[in-house]
């Protein structure tokens, strides 16, 4: 079964590895994988989770993932091959997956379950594959807005998911805890570096 995320995150170390040790075959083997999930992008950029009936949804932390891969596999091949899928990619998952007041999205669409793994990965994607001012303007946003509906202040951490009627306020340390302090933690060194820079 052909899963996106999972291919082009092998397909991103395969290069890296590739790279580092001169090995002409394993970055041939990281294009040949990278260029199967690109051929399976949508014309408007997105991709389907995977290649199996069950599979055929479309979420944000998975869109994320692939865009996220696409950009360390081309930033170590030094390559202008996947510009464009990057491009409409972001444009798609810019469009579809935040809300102007910063609230992000599971599915294309729909809106719930809200789900702190959903935020984290945008405040990656925002600062990785975008990047600009903006980018950053509306990562402040998603920031705030995820402080805003999921962290418990008393308990000192986040819920796990908001459905529309019902709240699932498990602690989940890997998928969400972790994920949370992660992109809050790289947020904050970018805005410091942001704000060094425009000083």
């Amino acid at each position: 079964t052909l899963v996106h995320n999972a291919n082009l995150i092998g397909a991103a170390w395969c290069a890296f590895a590739g790279k580092e040790l001169g090995d002409t075959k394993m970055i041939e083997q990281s294009l040949k994988a990278t260029r199967l999930s690109v051929k399976e992008q949508t014309k408007e950029g997105a991709w389907l989770y995977g290649s199996n009936k069950f599979h055929n949804f479309i979420d944000s932390f998975h869109t994320g993932y692939n865009l996220e891969a696409l950009c360390i596999i081309r930033n170590i091949l030094e390559t202008t091959e996947f510009d464009q899928c990057i491009k409409i990619g972001y444009s798609y998952y810019l469009e579809n997956f935040i809300k102007k007041n910063g609230t992000v999205k599971y599915y294309n669409n729909s809106t719930y379950p809200l789900d702190v793994h959903s935020f984290a990965q945008a405040i990656f994607t925002l600062l990785k594959v975008g990047g600009k001012s903006s980018d950053i303007q509306l990562c402040d946003k998603v920031v705030n807005r995820v402080i805003e509906l999921m962290y418990l202040p008393k308990k000192e951490r986040f819920v796990y998911q908001k459905h529309k009627w019902f709240t699932n306020s498990m602690n989940y340390i890997r998928w969400t805890q972790a994920w949370a302090y992660y992109s809050l933690a790289y947020y904050n060194r970018l805005k410091k570096e942001f704000n060094n820079a425009k000083n």
